[in-house]
């Protein structure tokens, strides 16, 4: 078997070609790759070197496993994993930015309040979907906060992560596993751990993003950073910087609480720092250094902790709005959120987000459908599945190049007009409407992968959303009843089984145009063709606010990656971006 060093030009499965080494550490080394199947992307592929014993193996792969069981936009994709010639191998996202902690090495007074929150807020809601499946980090630190372009964080390295029911068992050969600077005093004392241990270590991160450095002096020993943590009380943050607001203090002071049920639910702390973002945290942050989105209305503030998150209905503005000069049928965010692809029927039109300008045109390839009145973008950003809703032909095309990958052949027995369609969050799958038919298709080979069964023959799907969990599927249906007009409804699914879970009613249209789940998987925004977008609590079924600006049938809604934003589009020529957060 090679060392580690000597891997260039080897290929994994058949598929992974490594090209260079761009990290290493305690769990392996992280080469740029290129994944030569039909999606021809670059990926990062984590090698476990050959000679490592067994603890660190069976970390590996647990990390693997815990990756592939978390589908969130602010935690890592893991595209595949397997065994090569003696190597254990993770295929994940490349990513393009630095790591917090390099961030950090720049400012060494802190960020500016604002950045800090944002990139906070962006972490804990990743956390928040990573606890609702029962899976503690248990090793957060600027080091895993992998920070993108537009200040896109994900949270990184889950390999020492465990399941709330795995044990409590915290040492690898007599050495306890984390980071003596940021770990929980339960996590000090080799106690049982839960989401709240997750929780302090953030408030640890957030201080140091504020202040410049850790609560306790990271340059102690391991022994000593361990007792202060267990011990001393830490610093007060308006003592070490005095511009940060009161609210800030007192929220970071909770979740660095030595008594676990003190601390606050991972679902409040991000409520409260969009509470205290909204309500205004310092200068603005500079236009390259953070995302596009302005200070919106917030709920009444509250001083109470509690370990259960609250749902707050969203306070909703119009940011601004651009004429497109074509009649839209489609929109969507890149996952970057500086752009937005739209499929005008005729071509695609990339704009930039913040102004509306054209950055391309780009025309489907001669052999691809020659209309696109139906558009779904990639998570990796590069790919695009269109269709014409007419003759129901589809294609998997590359956005860059205009490149054919494959085409959607449907039965002759399949009838109706194609409506919307959407990838799964592992890119695995494409899920795509068609007349009565639902059907989730293998998006590397165009192979049918699964039927919905529980369709029923009178109930067209016009368009389709996976939730971010990668499990629930969401429909938007017309039933047509005779002699009444038609019934507009949105249908909930489970993407494993093809169950019908249950439906939403209420819509004032005959027909759904679009769906759409927010990032963290809590609202459904919902297009009609009343002129209207509906946004809805997901968990409960409640209608939260209704949204009424369009002129003309409301066609398409797109969350940006980070929620805050909600894109609609529709015959008005408009495109709207409604500024939401709780």
């Amino acid at each position: 078997m090679r060392s580690g060093r000597e891997l260039s030009g080897v290929v994994l499965a058949g598929r992974y070609r490594l090209e260079r080494m761009i990290g290493h550490g305690g769990m392996g080394e992280v080469w740029l790759g290129h994944d030569s199947s039909l999606l021809r992307r670059e990926v990062a592929v984590k090698v476990l070197p050959a000679l490592a014993g067994a603890d660190s193996v069976r970390r590996f792969q647990q990390e693997a496993a815990t990756l592939a069981s978390l589908q969130h936009p602010g935690i890592t994709v893991v595209h595949d994993a397997g065994r090569h010639d003696g190597y254990l191998y993770i295929v994940m996202e490349l990513l393009q930015g630095q790591d917090a902690a390099r961030l950090m090495t720049r400012h060494k007074s802190g960020l500016p309040v604002a950045r800090a929150l944002e990139l906070s807020g962006q972490t804990v809601t990743a956390l928040a979907a990573a606890h609702e499946r029962g899976v503690i980090h248990r090793d957060l630190k600027p080091a895993n906060l992998f920070v993108q372009s537009g200040d896109r964080v994900k949270t990184c390295d889950f390999g020492i992560a465990r399941t709330a029911d795995g044990g409590s068992a915290m040492t690898t050969t007599g050495h306890v596993v984390g980071t003596p600077a940021y770990m929980a005093p339960e996590q000090c004392r080799a106690e049982t751990l839960d989401a709240r241990t997750d929780l302090y270590a953030l408030g640890c991160v957030l201080f140091e993003l504020l202040t410049g450095r850790p609560p306790f002096a990271a340059d102690a020993s391991a022994y000593d950073l361990m007792h202060r943590h267990v011990q001393q009380a830490p610093p007060l943050l308006r003592d070490v910087r005095a511009d940060v607001p009161e609210r800030l203090e007192e929220l970071v002071s909770a979740m660095l609480a030595k008594d676990p049920g003190a601390r606050p639910s991972s679902r409040t702390v991000a409520e409260e720092l969009a509470r205290i973002a909204g309500e205004g945290s310092g200068p603005p942050i500079p236009p390259n250094e953070g995302p596009d989105t302005e200070p919106v209305p917030t709920v009444p503030p509250t001083r109470r902790y509690t370990t259960s998150g609250t749902v707050t209905t969203p306070r909703v503005e119009l940011v601004r709005a651009f004429d497109t000069h074509a009649m839209m049928k489609a929109v969507e965010f890149t996952p970057d959120g500086a752009s937005l692809v739209i499929a005008d029927g005729a071509q695609m039109q990339i704009r930039y987000a913040r102004t509306g300008d054209m950055r391309r045109t780009v025309k489907p390839p001669s052999a691809a459908p020659a209309r696109v009145d139906h558009l779904a973008l990639g998570p990796d950003g590069r790919t695009v599945a269109s269709a014409c809703k007419e003759s129901g032909a589809g294609a998997l095309w590359d956005v860059r190049t205009g490149e054919q990958r494959l085409v959607l052949r449907w039965a002759p027995s399949v009838w109706g007009h194609v409506g919307r369609l959407a990838f799964s969050p592992d890119s695995r799958s494409l899920a795509v409407a068609r007349g009565a038919t639902l059907r989730l298709w293998d998006a590397d080979t165009g192979v049918p992968r699964l039927d919905f069964p529980d369709m029923e023959r009178n109930v067209v799907a016009m368009t389709v959303a996976f939730g971010p969990d990668g499990h629930t599927l969401a429909t938007g249906c017309t039933r047509p009843r005779r002699g009444r007009g038609d019934k507009a409804m949105v249908c909930l699914w489970d993407a494993r089984t093809g169950q019908l879970r249950h439906s939403l009613g209420g819509f004032g249209a005959r027909h759904v145009s679009q769906v759409a789940f927010s990032p963290d998987g809590r609202l459904l925004a919902a297009a009609a063709g009343d002129k209207k977008v509906r946004l809805w609590d997901v968990r409960t079924g409640a209608l939260l606010c209704v949204l009424d600006e369009h002129a003309g049938s409301v066609n398409q809604v797109a969350f940006s990656p980070d929620g805050h934003t909600l894109a609609s589009a529709g015959d008005d020529r408009m495109i709207r971006l409604w500024n939401i957060r709780s």
